[in-house]
């Protein structure tokens, strides 16, 4: 009975791996948390999933290829560890194998696009037990790091290798786990069993450093004992040794480092410190290099000086440049400025070296040295400061708090221009600090030089209150340069030159200057407002003539201010060849009310269907919000995968969690129909006794 039950259980793996080889993809339908109640029941199973990822998920699209059926029992898929890569694909590492009494036993298989990359066996009390071959969790579509090795009851035993293949994943051609190109060996170390406890690195050790990659290959060598380091520890990068240091056992302290060291923080090895320890403290100068840039060598870029003391051991002094957080080729940011005992004192300047050999202040401010708070008139950088990307904060601190008035600035990286691009007002509140208040403009999260997306609204008591506009600047660049339009304001891919006087009608020759453009929104300006009918053109293909998809009619209102009204045919943020979808409805005031459809169609030469909709509503101070029951799709919906989100919007909200989804095929046989019907029961039932409804 035992052999039959293996054999049906190899034979439902060999269709999976059927399925894998033939789609070479996995396509994954999220119902919730609660979803794994579905499950629960089944004492002994296949299961499919993610490395390194306990979190499980139904999938029943794994039995559905072209209208073929690949088992009768759906299948359990554990997450998905998807990486983006050159040509747009995923890599994805799954786990194969089976489950009893809820217990992983037997042999567990890792399967990379439909090929045997690895595994090993589980023993009956689901322990990894004997040869092993595993995979970094940190793996990319450069490198794969392998490691093999023996397994005792759960714990890693005697000598375990580290290998590494470096090639991009989805090329990789791996029939049999022998048959894996490893193009180096890279490490190798011993296992010690301390009985009870969790087994140990013990003896001599080559492993890899934090934050391994294909860009930096940083290997570390030396020894263990116990599984903690002792005595001294290279560090070579690129198969080039820059030192390291020694570790020490001190009074019962393992691990203490002392003397001379050169070391990198955090992982990232193209900034190395240098200094000394004493006793696991800095002590004296320690200098800071970089090796960023073309050449890799490296340059001084900052340090200072620590002194011990004895209640809060290592703390800086004196004059330091300190190096900004994200510090990086195209973020070259420093910090010049004095400390006592640890803390800022006195005036603090930002550099930023501009890679044309200039380092430039560009920031800054006061602290005061009494009790080393902020104030006074600050430039600070934005989060993401970097070279295309040059923003800055300026105005004033009272006791370390924001107030009054705050001007954004944004330089240009191609002409040097620095200008004020939005701003607002803080106010102080007690026990509250800053907050926002009255009108803000704001800048993205991701703004930079070719995406300059910037938000204006109200704040009141530091939340955001109101409609909030939206603005994407672009300046557009021809064969023959940078041209800026300064007296047609026109949107081209969902773009604004904003720099627009007078009105004007896009037509006739202005559509040579955007020949390369697939998107033309035509339109009025008046005042600077969009006016009247606007209409949107899109072709798949540069070739192709412009077709009429979009548009709708502008309300002036205010001055500076125009509103949507009437029936509208607006396409969705991420329209694109195999993402043609279009919302359909009535805007009021400004605000989608009433039933709205959602049209799609794979290409040019189809016409649009609806798929999906549901209603609107308008609140005051809130605008439009959906309610009732919706179709909507997945935020990465696209003709390879078309899943589609069903439920009732205001239960899903209060409670956080989707109704379901399912995927859209020609054909959905009667278990898909049948798991996802089950699914809404349990879900349903779970959401009336969480919101207390009979």
């Amino acid at each position: 009975m035992e052999n039959l039950q293996t054999q049906l259980m190899q034979d439902k793996f060999k269709q999976v791996l059927g399925f894998f080889k033939k789609q070479n993809r996995s396509n994954i339908l999220n119902y919730g948390e609660m979803a794994d109640l579905n499950l629960r029941r089944c004492n002994s199973s296949l299961l499919i999933g993610d490395y390194n990822n306990s979190q499980k998920q139904v999938d029943a699209t794994m039995m559905l290829d072209q209208k073929q059926d690949y088992g009768k029992s759906q299948v359990r898929v554990i997450g998905c560890k998807n990486i983006v890569i050159k040509t747009n694909r995923k890599v994805q590492i799954y786990e194969v194998g089976f489950y009893f009494n809820h217990l992983r036993v037997g042999r567990w298989s890792l399967i990379m696009n439909a090929d045997l990359i690895g595994g090993g066996y589980y023993n009956l009390h689901g322990q990894k037990h004997g040869k092993w071959r595993e995979i970094s969790d940190d793996f990319t579509n450069q490198c794969l790091v392998i490691e093999d090795g023996e397994y005792k009851n759960g714990k890693k035993v005697g000598i375990w290798e580290i290998f590494l293949s470096q090639k991009e994943i989805i090329n990789l051609n791996l029939c049999k786990i022998s048959q894996i190109n490893i193009q180096q060996f890279s490490g190798f170390g011993q296992y010690f069993d301390q009985g009870e406890a969790d087994s140990a690195k013990d003896g001599k050790w080559y492993e890899l450093g934090k934050g391994f990659s294909e860009y930096s290959q940083i290997t570390l060598f030396g020894s263990y004992k116990r599984g903690k380091k002792i005595g001294y520890w290279r560090v070579k990068q690129d198969k080039q040794l820059i030192e390291g240091g020694g570790y020490e056992e001190l009074n019962g302290q393992q691990e203490v480092k002392n003397g001379k060291w050169i070391e990198t923080v955090d992982g990232d090895h193209s900034i190395i410190y240098t200094g000394e320890y004493r006793n696991n403290q800095k002590i004296g100068r320690w200098e800071i290099f970089s090796k960023i840039g073309f050449n890799k060598t490296l340059w001084l870029v900052g340090g200072g000086t620590y002194n011990f003391q004895q209640e809060q051991g290592s703390v800086k002094k004196g004059k330091w440049i300190e190096l900004h957080d994200k510090f990086r080729k195209e973020c070259q940011v420093t910090y010049t400025g004095e400390y006592r005992n640890n803390k800022k004192i006195g005036q603090w300047d930002t550099f930023y070296y501009d890679g044309r050999n200039n380092n430039i202040q560009i920031g800054g401010g006061t602290y005061r040295e009494k009790d080393f708070i902020k104030i006074g008139i600050w430039i600070e950088l934005s989060e993401n400061f970097q070279e295309y990307s040059e923003v800055t904060y300026c105005g004033e601190y009272q006791n370390n708090n924001k107030v009054g008035r705050w001007d954004i600035w944004y330089k240009n990286h191609y002409d040097q221009k620095n200008e004020q691009i939005g701003g607002g007002t803080y106010s102080e509140v007690k026990q509250f600090g800053s907050i926002k208040i009255g009108t803000w403009i704001e800048l993205s999260a991701s703004f930079y030089y070719h995406k300059q997306t910037i938000f204006q609204g109200e704040y009141k008591n530091g939340f955001k209150i109101g409609q909030w506009k939206r603005f994407q600047y672009v300046i557009i660049s021809f064969n023959s340069g940078i041209v800026n339009f300064n007296s047609i304001f026109l949107v081209v891919s969902n773009i604004l030159i904003y720099k627009a006087i007078g009105y004007m009608r896009v037509l006739g020759q202005l559509y040579n200057y955007f020949r390369n453009s697939f998107f033309i929104f035509s339109g009025e300006f008046r005042n600077r407002k969009k006016v009247g009918r606007w209409d949107t053109f899109y072709r798949q293909f540069r070739k192709n003539p412009y077709k009429l998809i979009g548009g709708g009619e502008y309300q002036e209102v205010e001055e500076d201010h125009s509103i949507k009204i009437g029936m509208w045919i607006e396409l969705s943020e991420g329209f694109y060849g195999q993402a043609q979808i279009t919302n359909n409805g009535e805007y009021k005031n400004g605000n989608k009310i009433g039933r709205w459809g959602i049209t799609y169609k794979k290409s040019e030469l189809e016409s649009f269907e609806q798929i999906g909709g549901g209603m609107y509503a308008s609140m005051e101070n809130l605008g439009s919000i959906k309610i009732g029951n919706w179709i909507d799709l997945s935020e990465r919906f696209y003709s390879g995968s078309q899943v589609i989100y069903s439920g009732d919007i205001q239960t899903a909200l209060n409670l956080g969690i989707g109704i379901f989804c399912i995927e859209r095929t020609d054909k959905i046989n009667s278990n898909l129909q049948e798991v996802v019907y089950m699914m809404q029961l349990k879900i349903k039932a779970q959401l009336k006794l969480e919101i207390g409804l009979n």
